[in-house]
């Protein structure tokens, strides 16, 4: 995972599930996977997310 955007690559992980996902993440690793990657998709944020938080795997 490089961080660089795809726009062929189409998300499996919806802008709609993403954003009621953002909302039961740690505030402070959401920012970071933000500053690491974007502009990403939404799989690759989801992705790297559960890598520092990996208990967040279960609530998807």
């Amino acid at each position: 995972m490089n961080g660089e955007f795809d726009e062929h690559n189409d998300s499996v992980i919806s802008a709609d599930v993403l954003l009621q996902a953002a909302e039961l993440m740690n505030d402070s690793l959401r920012e970071k996977v933000h500053a690491e990657l974007a502009p990403c998709t939404n799989d690759q944020f989801v992705q790297r997310y559960c890598q520092l938080d990996p208990s967040f795997a279960d609530t998807m």
